[in-house]
């Protein structure tokens, strides 16, 4: 025990509006070794309306300039 691991988080797709998006993880237990990937689908939810939503505009700008994977795609 007492290993240093990373993870790399990375928008690997969503729609424009970023209602919904998927989000993969990279967890490595050193610089070269992957000790496991993580894909997670996410759907904001309106804690009003509990209904889906879009995301408020401030967190819509700060996805749009989060790194995104090499095969990152929009979803419409």
């Amino acid at each position: 025990m007492g290993d240093v691991v990373t993870i790399d988080a990375k928008i690997l797709k969503a729609r424009r509006d970023f209602s919904r998006f998927t989000i993969q993880h990279e967890i490595k237990k050193d610089a070269e070794t992957v000790a496991a990937i993580i894909t997670v689908d996410i759907a904001w939810m309106s804690a009003v309306t509990r209904k889906l939503a879009v995301l408020p505009e401030e967190d819509i700008k700060l996805l749009m300039e989060a790194q995104r994977t090499e095969n990152f795609q929009w979803e419409d």
